[in-house]
């Protein structure tokens, strides 16, 4: 109940200080300066506001009973969005049965086909087809354009009169205004932004640090 430094906390075992050395050693290895490693510590411990994202009709991978909750708002035009996706399917394929991530639409207003991607993406999950419709929309993410688009959505199987008739409904346009809006509200400042158990990460997006 009373304040002490983190070294004498470690000291009598507490399992929190113990992991928040490794953390501090961690940083202190990748170069990290006093001043930066006070703020990431800072975050990481301090900033403890749990918030509440609605993912009832969000796309997820992993484990629906998982007790870890992965939610990513991205861009489909954002490169660094891109790099994210193989640590996360590297996260859900190791530890699948403790970890589900949800996917929510941050369409960038500087990207110009991104809102049109996440529209088509919506369309694909209504065809049951999100994930594998996604990764072809990443791997095609500086050619994306409308034609580029419904081209991804004849190489995935869909049945393309159906994708077009649900990428020009209300619905879907409503879906991503409905994800974008709820990012705005969470105060996002960029993408990627991903909340585990509905705290902002903060750390480096990499496999390790997840």
């Amino acid at each position: 109940g009373q304040p002490e430094s983190l070294i004498a906390s470690a000291k009598k075992d507490c399992h929190r200080s113990l992991s928040a050395l490794r953390y501090v050693s961690k940083l202190v290895e990748q170069g990290y300066t006093d001043s930066e490693v006070g703020e990431a510590l800072g975050k990481r411990y301090r900033s403890n506001e749990v918030k509440q994202i609605d993912v009832s009709d969000a796309p997820m991978k992993g484990n629906p009973s998982a007790k870890i909750t992965i939610v990513e708002f991205a861009d489909y035009e954002c490169p660094h969005c891109k790099r994210l996706q193989p640590v996360l399917r590297q996260i859900v394929d190791e530890f699948h049965d403790d970890v589900k991530v949800y996917f929510k639409h941050y369409p960038l207003p500087q990207h110009a086909n991104a809102r049109l991607a996440a529209e088509a993406a919506v369309a694909a999950n209504k065809q049951g087809k999100f994930w594998s419709f996604q990764d072809k929309i990443w791997d095609k993410q500086d050619e994306l354009s409308p034609a580029v688009i419904e081209k991804i959505a004849k190489d995935s199987g869909l049945d393309v009169a159906k994708f077009r008739a649900d990428l020009a409904s209300d619905a879907v346009k409503a879906k991503v205004q409905k994800d974008r809006d709820e990012g705005q509200a969470l105060g996002l400042q960029a993408t990627p932004t991903v909340y585990i158990n509905g705290r902002e990460y903060t750390d480096p997006k990499d496999t390790e640090s997840f």
